[in-house]
C-alpha cells in the first residue's frame, strides 16, 4: 500500500512540474521569438555595404565599398 502511495504522489508531483513548465515556456516562446527576430533584422541591416537609405536604423553605419574594385577598373551596377 505504501508502494502504491509513493508512487502516486512522485506521479502527481511530475505531472504537475511538467504542467508548471510547460505553462512557463509557452508563456515566454513568442515573445522571445519576436525580441530575436528583431535582433536578426537589426543585425543583417547593419552589415548591409555600398549607398545605405536615409531611414538606415543603425545611426554609426555610415555607407561602405563604393569604391571597391576602382584600383582594377571593375565596373559597379547599382541595383535599385
Amino acid at each position: 500500500m505504501a508502494n502504491a502511495t509513493t508512487f502516486s504522489l512522485m506521479l502527481q508531483f511530475f505531472f504537475l512540474t511538467f504542467c508548471c513548465l510547460s505553462y512557463f515556456s509557452f508563456a515566454f516562446t513568442s515573445q522571445d521569438y519576436a525580441n530575436a527576430l528583431e535582433k536578426s533584422i537589426l543585425f543583417f541591416e547593419g552589415q548591409r555595404s555600398g549607398k545605405l537609405p536615409s531611414n538606415q536604423r543603425l545611426t554609426w553605419r555610415g555607407d561602405s565599398g563604393l569604391s571597391d574594385g576602382s584600383t582594377y577598373h571593375v565596373l559597379v551596377q547599382i541595383l535599385l
